[in-house]
């Protein structure tokens, strides 16, 4: 359970980084692609936990 804990403080703390795009932006390729190459790392932090839990529900 104590492991669970820290995986979810982990996704909140890879969510809360996670800054929304202003529409004022839209025409702004290199933040566009800073954003692009920021979600990117996230989907990868995500998808690891994800099988990281999933390992964990199949051991239940």
């Amino acid at each position: 359970v104590d492991e669970h804990t820290q995986k979810t403080g982990v996704l909140a703390a890879v969510l809360a980084s996670q800054p929304s795009i202003p529409r004022s932006v839209g025409k702004d390729k290199k933040a566009i692609q800073a954003s692009i190459r920021r979600n990117k790392e996230t989907n990868t932090v995500l998808a690891r936990l994800n099988s990281e839990l999933q390992q964990q529900l199949k051991v239940i």
